[in-house]
């Protein structure tokens, strides 16, 4: 597929002029400007897209953006109104009206405007999902100028923005940590009312998409994920649970999750999906405070968690949590931003296959591969298909629920995932 050219940018007033302009505006205020200057520095003279580079944990020209909202209040949490139903409460019908199997795409970490970002993007437009779904995270603080250019595309200071893509019925976007250090206003304002399914907008940061045979249950973990104001976004200090967020999921989330979804309630498998993770092999995961949260709703089941945040693809075999639940963790925070090598720690967690490829170098920097899931849900199993940003399938597998409740895994192709059970 063709890159998009300059004449495709839109002009930034709000979601919906977005959505139905055309004329390029150049942003007064853009503390992104910064970031692309860099960006383009590393990448070289011309660069169409901001640098991946520029994205490196050794960057911190993001702070400056960072501190211009680190004393500013945060959005008050949007909610569904009270006796509402449907759509109206955030449970969507995804049931397809001919019976068929449903396509899911799946990336999260994918925001930040680079080049990597947008060939994931053009390999999910490619493939022609029904319904496309990103797991939070808008670089580098979820501002207006971030989600206009990284999510909405469009174009400033000689780089093409990046449009997140959308499937057939739709899509949707989970809030993650760093719409937050923008306390969250931009995402909840200008992205969610461009999203949603079969013309029905997404409104609020959690919600649940329903079939016949399995309920996808999205949770804000992002909400409260910023701690103190820069001590809690410092790698030295966030490890301090009193200094960090804790991600505790709302109490209207957990109402909502408990009278309203009816979550654990019945037999239906369930898959979660957050932008934090709470297990890793690799680094220090998030607080536990979210799987703490749902516990008492979910005693006794198994179920299928996908997440982002560390910006890796990772495989892990069934974990047993605290509180008497079990899921199967997939990371896929590769969705755009670099992903570093590094080796796991097979007794922090229970990893079973990770992508330890290096793929291309720029920049005099050597990165992983970016990618995607795609998710096949059937009445009787769904699908994964985990793809790189070139297209080629890498891993697939597949669950099935049986009769107590548990989900039987398949591997279907092993790929050229590292098998770390050997």
């Amino acid at each position: 597929m063709d890159e998009p050219s300059q004449d495709d940018a839109k002009p930034f007033r709000s979601a919906e002029a977005m959505e139905n302009q055309s004329k390029t505006t150049v942003l007064d205020r853009s503390a992104l400007k910064g970031y692309f200057d860099r960006g383009a520095a590393k990448a070289g003279k011309g660069a169409r897209y901001s640098a991946l580079a520029a994205f490196l944990p050794n960057n911190l020209g993001w702070l400056t953006a960072y501190l211009s909202y680190a004393l500013t209040p945060k959005i008050a949490f949007p909610t569904y109104p009270s006796g509402a139903s449907g759509p109206d409460a955030g449970i969507y019908d995804l049931s397809p009206p001919d019976g068929r199997a449903l396509r899911i795409a799946i990336a999260g970490d994918w925001a930040n405007g680079t080049r990597e970002s947008w060939l994931v993007g053009q390999a999910i437009q490619k493939a022609d999902p029904d319904l496309t779904i990103h797991l939070g995270d808008v670089y580098y603080v979820g501002d207006d100028t971030e989600i206009a250019v990284n999510c909405l595309g469009l174009n400033a200071h000689g780089h093409r923005g990046v449009r997140w893509p959308r499937g057939k019925r739709g899509g949707f976007a989970l809030n993650g940590n760093h719409e937050m250090y923008a306390k969250g206003g931009p995402y909840f304002r200008l992205f969610l009312p461009t999203l949603g399914l079969d013309g029905h907008k997404q409104t609020a940061s959690y919600f649940c998409l329903e079939t016949p045979g399995w309920r996808i249950v999205a949770l804000d973990t992002g909400f409260n994920s910023v701690g103190w104001p820069l001590l809690g976004v410092l790698p030295i200090l966030s490890s301090i649970r009193f200094v960090a967020g804790d991600c505790r999921l709302e109490p209207a989330l957990m109402d909502w999750l408990r009278d309203d979804v009816k979550l654990g309630a019945d037999s239906k498998p369930t898959i979660l999906l957050s932008h934090h993770n709470m297990i890793s092999a690799f680094e220090a995961p998030a607080p536990s405070t979210p799987m703490e949260q749902i516990a008492p709703l979910m005693k006794g089941k198994e179920l299928l968690w996908l997440w982002g945040h560390e910006h890796r693809m990772a495989i892990y075999d069934r974990f047993a949590a605290p509180g008497g639940f079990s899921f199967h963790a997939r990371c896929l925070g590769h969705g755009g931003m670099p992903v570093l090598q590094a080796e796991p720690n097979p007794a922090a967690a229970p990893l079973a296959f990770w992508d330890q490829r290096v793929g291309r170098a720029r920049g005099g920097a050597r990165y992983g591969h970016n990618g995607f899931a795609m998710m096949t849900l059937e009445a009787d199993k769904i699908g994964i298909d985990y793809f790189d940003m070139d297209g080629a399938r890498v891993f697939a597998e597949s669950f099935a629920p049986q009769g107590d409740g548990k989900l039987k895994q398949t591997i279907v192709d092993p790929g050229v995932l590292t098998d770390a059970r050997r």
